[in-house]
């Protein structure tokens, strides 16, 4: 009788096997003669499913291969071909069957991927494939998406599918990893797809509303270099989920399952690591650090507190009637820190990661005080008698950790709320205590560090904050050099040598009482830190007393008189600060003969020279005998001068009032000479390198370009200026034959070098270096530009001159 029954499920079994061949082959055979239209097509499509559902679930290999195939072909192209001239996909009835046929296949086989215990790719490829299939027919048929009301399989189906993608992301196979995230893409596209339809307002999918996350999870732009980097990014994105899921609280709750049953085989037999297991165990640590977050119930009032449908979610939070007494995420964090003693350093190393690294903010007060109970039971010596001495240091130490990890990253009010649920500091007295009463040992005195550690925050602030005072200090040195305090424009003299004293005065005074800061700041701190940055050059009190020569120094006339009474300072220190500000600007060379009522007024003496001279000039000018006068004054510069280099080069009055007269007449000619060129210049800069210093060039070979380029450009420069010779106003005609016959009487050989020292050395160059000055160009040069117009007017000089080239140029 037996062996009549193994016989008959024998012949079933092939005779389904046979079935389903053909239907791989012919998948619209099974539809042939069936009214789609008619009442019974619905109990027709739930039969046919039914047996597909059941064949999904046999115990042979081959009708599982098979029947997937099927169900993938009954949506390919070539079977949409078939369909393409029939109502078929346009009824209601069919839109409806489709969804639910469908949907069931995907619950079903989703369901199986989530309570399945090893990895099986085959059953997330046929969910990968099916999702394939099913979104093209969506995109092919764009009318299947438009429903009147939703469909419950639909839901459930998108939940569990959910719910298995977030179970499958703990994987410890690339391999799978790869698949699931390309599975996702593709269950986002689909969401996408029927939110678009007309009607989808009128419905609601709770997991399109993190389908940003799933998107970015699912990016095609991300690179797998490897599973470590796959699954940080996947729980930094599962840390942004906001709206909470049925599909993700059934993942946390599967998951939860899942590690409590890794974490128990592991820690069984710590010595003997299966490396497949235990990458699963941290993934899914990591997975339930990161996503717990949104778990919770105090989350839901956050995100969405008017969504009735969040308050029949299973919160992880929240007992449940199997047991009032815990809940699902008291045994997690419980269990959690009770494995930071475990007696394998990679279980409590990874569960100490999990924690410090991925665990969502929101659960922050849930790990303080579960740390809190179990600390409580470790600083109880009759409750922790029963605890091995070494397990005990072991946890102590890694809590010890955790908790500078955590409290260093909270930066929110929310966050610092979540930490200050726990007293630190009883907590690290609590640990001194411990550990006081502990035998001595390398464990004890190692833990004993990272106890002290905890207090090491401030310090370490303190130590950042006084680098930045010396820092800041230096700088002030750097500026204060050889640095004149400025008023603003605009006011009398008188105004301004007061506000320049009240200036002085201020800074000075601020710059003295740092003399004294770095000392108030040892005496309550008692331990001088030592700086983070390896500079003992100068101290905080020497650096201001640079700053304070350097101010002095740059601003004698001013600042004698007021810093003189610190001599007498009360402080020795401050006294002594002083002396050393008094040598330093002796030492700088500071001159003291400027302070004077005789220096100051020969100041001014040289200032009312120079306007009652250009006064006198356009009095001349005015009637006629401009020219008398510059002769007077040129006759008299050239016998005050002893050697003929020195001829019309001294800074004195006869010198500026001829190039004040050159501009007076020389502004038309001046630009109908130099603008075009200069202006063709501006624009081709991008394309001229000028640079003749080696040291700003990169190759003798690009010396050599810059020299011929600056060759080419100068003699445009020239050939322009000898060209407007025409075009000489009358009066530098006169002003050059003057000077020729002024010179010629005391310097017969340097006629043509003094006339030239006026034409360029007093009008063109001037106008070369800075020709927005002149108004020759719209905008200022930029500064290599500048740089070449510089080069180009000491050409141009050196050629007037008759001076030839030194060594350094090219």
């Amino acid at each position: 009788m037996t062996s009549n029954r193994q016989a008959k499920f024998a012949s079933s079994g092939e005779l389904v096997h046979s079935m389903l061949v053909f239907l791989d082959v012919h998948p619209m055979a099974i539809f042939v003669g069936l009214d789609m239209t008619s009442h019974n097509s619905e109990t027709t499509f739930e039969d046919i499913y039914a047996a597909f559902m059941a064949f999904l679930s046999s115990d042979d290999e081959r009708i599982r291969h098979l029947t997937s195939a099927v169900c993938r072909n009954s949506l390919t192209a070539a079977t949409l071909s078939a369909w393409g001239n029939k109502d078929f996909y346009f009824s209601t009835n069919a839109k409806y069957n489709f969804w639910e046929s469908t949907s069931v296949i995907l619950s079903s086989i989703s369901s199986k991927i989530i309570n399945q215990t090893v990895d099986e790719p085959s059953t997330l490829g046929f969910v990968h494939s099916y999702l394939q299939a099913r979104l093209d027919l969506l995109k092919k048929i764009k009318d299947l998406t438009e429903l009147e009301e939703d469909i419950s399989e639909r839901l459930a189906a998108y939940s569990m599918m959910e719910t298995s993608f977030l179970v499958t992301l703990c994987s410890s196979d690339i391999a799978t990893c790869q698949l699931v995230a390309s599975s996702i893409s593709l269950f986002a596209e689909e969401i996408r797809l029927v939110e678009s339809a007309p009607d989808f307002t009128k419905f609601s999918l709770a997991c399109a509303r993190n389908m940003e996350v799933y998107q970015e999870l699912a990016s095609k732009d991300f690179r797998f270099t490897g599973l470590v980097a796959f699954q940080k990014r996947a729980r930094g994105l599962l840390r942004k989920m906001q709206h909470p899921t049925t599909g993700i609280i059934y993942a946390w709750e599967t998951i939860f399952d899942r590690w409590v049953r890794l974490s128990k085989q592991l820690v069984a037999r710590p010595e003997v690591l299966d490396e497949r297991s235990f990458g699963e165990w941290r993934n899914c640590s990591g997975f339930l650090a990161s996503l717990g977050g949104i778990c919770i119930a105090g989350h839901s009032f956050l995100s969405a507190p008017d969504d009735q449908a969040l308050a029949s979610l299973r919160w992880i939070d929240k007992a449940t009637n199997n047991n009032y007494d815990d809940t699902l995420l008291s045994r997690y964090m419980r269990q959690s820190v009770q494995l930071l003693a475990s007696s394998s350093i990679r279980i409590r190393e990874g569960t100490r990661d999990a924690l410090s690294s991925d665990l969502a903010k929101a659960l922050h007060m849930p790990l303080f005080e579960a740390l809190q109970t179990e600390l409580d039971v470790l600083f109880d010596s009759p409750r922790s008698n029963a605890i091995p001495v070494e397990s005990r240091i072991i946890f102590a130490e890694q809590t010890a950790a955790l908790l500078k990890s955590i409290v260093e990253k909270l930066g929110s009010p929310a966050e610092l709320g979540a930490g200050m649920s726990v007293d630190i500091g009883a907590l690290a007295l609590n640990f001194a205590k411990f550990l006081n009463a502990s035998a001595e040992g390398a464990s004890a005195l190692r833990v004993k560090i990272k106890i002290c550690q905890l207090c090491t925050r401030v310090d370490e602030l303190l130590r950042l904050q006084k680098d930045l005072d010396r820092a800041s200090l230096k700088a002030l040195v750097e500026l204060t050099y050889r640095l004149p305090l400025q008023p603003a424009e605009g006011q009398s003299d008188a105004d301004t040598s007061d506000l320049k004293s009240q200036m002085f005065h201020t800074y000075f005074n601020r710059f003295l009482s740092l003399l004294n800061y770095e000392t108030a700041e040892i005496g309550r701190n008692e331990v001088r830190l030592t700086s983070a940055v390896s500079d003992d050059s100068m101290s905080s009190p020497e650096l201001a007393i640079s700053a304070l020569s350097n101010l002095l120094s740059a601003n004698i006339d001013v600042g004698l008189k007021h810093s003189l009474g610190i001599g007498y300072h009360e402080d020795l220190e401050v006294r002594t600060a002083f002396v050393k500000v008094l040598c330093n600007i002796l030492i700088q060379g500071t001159e003291f003969n400027n302070l004077s009522d005789a220096a100051v007024n020969q100041k001014y003496d040289e200032l009312l020279k120079m306007k009652m001279t250009i006064s006198l000039l356009n009095i001349f000018d005015s009637r006629g005998m401009g020219f008398t006068l510059l002769e007077a004054l040129i006759e008299h510069e050239v016998e005050e001068t002893e050697n003929e280099a020195e001829l019309l080069r001294r800074n004195c009055v006869a010198t500026k009032l001829l190039s004040v007269y050159a501009k007076w007449k020389g502004a038309t000619y001046l630009k109908a000479t130099l603008q075009k060129v200069l202006e063709r210049l501006v624009l081709t800069s991008k394309d001229l390198d000028l640079e003749l210093d080696p040291a700003r060039t990169t190759s003798p070979e690009e010396l050599q370009k810059n020299a011929l380029q600056l060759r080419v450009v100068t003699k445009v420069f020239i050939d322009d200026i000898c060209n407007s010779a025409s075009r000489i106003p009358v009066s530098f005609r006169k002003i050059c034959s003057i000077i020729s016959s002024c010179v010629m009487r005391r310097f017969p050989d340097a006629k043509f070098t003094a006339v030239g020292a006026f034409i360029f050395l007093r009008f063109f160059c001037p106008a070369i270096v800075a020709p927005d000055a002149e108004g020759l160009i719209a905008s200022p040069p930029s500064k290599e530009m500048r740089r070449g117009l510089l080069l180009i007017a000491k050409v141009v000089q050196n050629l007037a001159n008759n001076v030839l080239f030194g060594a350094k140029e090219p």
